[in-house]
C-alpha cells in the first residue's frame, strides 16, 4: 500500500484518544527497548522520547496515514544541535558536536 498522506500535528489533525492509542503502538513496536518493571516505567519512557516533541515543537512531528489508519511518524527538529533542551532527554546528542 502506498501512504496516502503524511501531515503535521499543527492544525491539521486533532491528536485524539484514537491517534494517540495507533501512535503508541507504532512506537513500542519500533522500540528496541520492549520489557519494562511497571506500566509507570513504560509510560515513563514513553513520554521521554515523545512529550518532547509533541508539545514543545508540534510542527515537525509528522504523522503518515494510509486512509484513516496510522502506518507511521516522524519527530524532530530542524537544528537539534542547536536545540540544547534534548540535551537533557538524551545526552547521546553530544556524540555528533564535532
Amino acid at each position: 500500500d502506498v501512504v496516502e498522506s503524511l501531515t503535521n500535528l499543527v492544525g491539521t489533525i486533532e491528536f485524539d484518544e484514537s491517534l494517540g492509542q495507533q501512535f503508541r503502538e507504532i512506537f513500542f513496536l519500533s522500540s528496541v527497548k520492549k520489557d519494562f518493571n511497571s506500566k509507570v516505567e513504560k509510560e515513563s519512557f514513553f513520554k521521554r522520547w515523545t512529550d518532547f516533541y509533541i508539545k514543545k515543537f508540534p510542527q515537525f512531528v509528522y504523522f503518515a496515514f494510509d486512509r484513516e489508519r496510522l502506518v507511521g511518524y516522524l519527530t524532530g527538529h530542524p537544528d537539534s544541535r542547536a536545540c540544547q533542551e534534548l540535551y537533557l532527554i538524551n545526552s547521546s546528542y553530544s556524540l555528533f558536536e564535532d
